[in-house]
């Protein structure tokens, strides 16, 4: 799904996130001026939520966004695409900044959706954490950590019925292999390994 497809495509900050639960040293770079010939600027709303426009198509969207906002659909500085992505852009994103800024997040979001705007609230990381279609679909895995305890990581963005995807081991902790590769793979013998630990040369003992 285009849901799990993201999370998993973000997959290093999405991890991060559900490890430490805290997404404060994950924030994007400046979003500031950052449209493009297929998007609009993102903008911050009143409660620091940050609300991304998609209208390529300015002319077919901009009576409804017009309203949405609180702008005269006929005022002379926007009056056209042209005047919206050209000559007037900076004056609109300076406009509309104040607009956005002027409600929470939840407003646009409800008001964008309703009127179906190509344009909504970019969530944080906490949002596909909490979502429960995000367990069920297998997207974040609960799992049981030797040491850690009980953890989160981040599941599989596609599936299928003959080979469903499966996590078959966590990452080994420090040292707990030691033991098995010493006695496996380079032939020591039980009571040399036993040396090793007793004068804290390996530990074989899972730690955190």
């Amino acid at each position: 799904s285009l849901f799990g497809g993201n999370m998993y495509s973000q997959s290093l900050d999405m991890q991060a996130y559900l490890a430490i639960r805290d997404d404060r040293f994950l924030e994007p770079l400046s979003r500031l001026d950052s449209g493009n010939p297929m998007s609009g600027p993102m903008y911050p709303s009143a409660d620091g939520r940050w609300v991304t426009l998609a209208m390529p198509d300015t002319d077919k969207y901009w009576p409804t966004f017009a309203e949405v906002v609180g702008l005269d659909v006929a005022d002379a500085r926007f009056d056209s695409h042209e005047k919206r992505c050209g000559e007037g852009r900076l004056e609109l994103m300076r406009v509309l900044d104040t607009c956005f800024r002027a409600k929470p997040g939840s407003h646009w979001k409800r008001e964008l959706a309703e009127k179906q705007l190509p344009a909504d609230v970019i969530e944080k990381y906490d949002y596909p954490a909490s979502d429960p279609s995000a367990i069920e679909n297998r997207y974040i895995l609960n799992l049981e950590h030797p040491t850690h305890g009980a953890i989160q990581s981040l599941g599989f963005p596609i599936h299928m019925s003959g080979s469903p995807a499966q996590l078959r081991s966590l990452a080994p902790c420090v040292g707990q292999h030691s033991a098995e590769i010493l006695q496996e793979r380079l032939g020591y013998s039980n009571t040399r390994i036993d040396e090793f630990e007793a004068g804290r040369i390996l530990s074989s003992e899972p730690k955190a």
